[in-house]
């Protein structure tokens, strides 16, 4: 091996090493960004006698809205929502839930940390379905920070 290849080969471990450092920066345009939730996006995470009491399902609910995925997944998601909550113990709540996320969908006020596919920072279109890579890179993120 020459000395250029030396060189070269330094340089890539000290980017390398140097990149690592700087995580956010430079590998995660593509990959998903941090997972963070608010549970029940404006609206209360249980009743005044038991504050969490679904609280538990809009977690989930959240993770695959950050996920994204094809619109069956959409339509999944929102459905497991009210099934949770109705086994919670809510069955009221749970259907006025499951109607607020599908009319939410059509309002022309959008949080962008609330909506469909908000994991992806790479323009992606917002109901691609997940690739095998996609589901990896998911999977990678919720163990580093929500183990």
């Amino acid at each position: 091996m020459g000395f250029s290849n030396i060189r070269i080969k330094a340089s890539l471990t000290i980017l390398l090493f140097l990149s690592m450092g700087y995580q956010t920066s430079f590998s995660k345009p593509f990959g998903p960004k941090p997972f963070s939730t608010d549970y029940c996006t404006g609206f209360p995470n249980g009743t005044p006698q038991a504050p969490d009491q679904w609280k538990h399902c809009c977690l989930i609910h959240d993770l695959f809205f950050w996920a994204g995925g094809c619109q069956e997944y959409r339509d999944r998601a929102d459905l497991q929502l009210k099934e949770c909550v109705e086994a919670s113990g809510a069955p009221r709540i749970a259907l006025l839930m499951y109607i607020g996320v599908r009319l939410g969908s059509w309002s022309p006020v959008k949080n962008k940390e609330g909506q469909w596919n908000n994991a992806w920072l790479d323009g992606r279109p917002r109901h691609q379905a997940l690739s095998a890579e996609d589901l990896q890179s998911i999977k990678l993120e919720i163990n580093a920070h929500h183990p």
